[in-house]
């Protein structure tokens, strides 16, 4: 999961990257930096560093107004903290996940516990699967070939379904499953991240996981 450092409001808040690399070299110094040079990047920086519990992967807008964290959630509110502290007190910073569903304003007295706390059970199972539950259905609609439909009801009472419709459903459970205990692998995901880190396109990644793992 990935988690950002910016303002909580429009601003002329600016890290300045040589400033950046400088500190982080300071503090960590089996850190590896990469500088962007391409214009078209999003990012003008990304940086790696070994901590506690992962590797902590970094990246600095171009713009400077935000940094991204891709790791464990222990090592980015670490992380997060102490960019609080290289930074101006006067600008107010808020740490919080990509879909945005939980955020914390970097204080002067905030606390890495208070951070993890609230992303801690995000992380638990970063893709999970839930059984069927029948009081939180939703309607979908999807075409299908004529000759596919055919065959799945044609099929459906053979495996003990009463139509083609549970057929699919269960069809689409066990590839979910399948699908999610792959990803969980840790040893993808590290390939994943380093991918990413070095600025492999996520298209061709997501296709090359496919074909690894069918």
């Amino acid at each position: 999961m990935n988690y950002l450092i910016s303002p909580l409001e429009e601003t002329d808040f600016k890290i300045e990257q040589a400033q950046l690399i400088n500190a982080l070299k300071a503090e960590w110094s089996n850190i590896d930096i990469q500088t962007i040079v391409n214009p078209e990047r999003a990012y003008s920086l990304s940086f790696r560093i070994p901590l506690t519990n992962d590797i902590l992967e970094g990246r600095l807008e171009r713009a400077g107004q935000c940094v991204v964290l891709e790791g464990d959630v222990r090592d980015c509110a670490q992380f997060a903290l102490w960019l609080r502290s290289q930074l101006d007190s006067k600008h107010k910073l808020l740490f919080y996940d990509e879909a945005y569903s939980a955020d914390v304003e970097l204080g002067s007295e905030t606390t890495a516990h208070e951070i993890i706390k609230c992303f801690m059970s995000l992380e638990d199972a970063p893709y999970s699967f839930s059984a069927a539950d029948d009081s939180q259905i939703t309607t979908i609609t999807l075409r299908m070939p004529e000759k596919v439909v055919n065959s799945l009801a044609r099929i459906a009472p053979v495996f003990g379904f009463s139509n083609y419709q549970p057929l699919i459903q269960h069809y689409v459970d066990e590839g979910l499953r399948i699908d999610i205990q792959r990803l969980n692998n840790p040893s993808l995901q590290k390939l994943t991240k380093s991918l990413k880190y070095y600025g492999v396109d996520e298209g061709l990644i997501a296709k090359a996981i496919e074909e690894a793992t069918h």
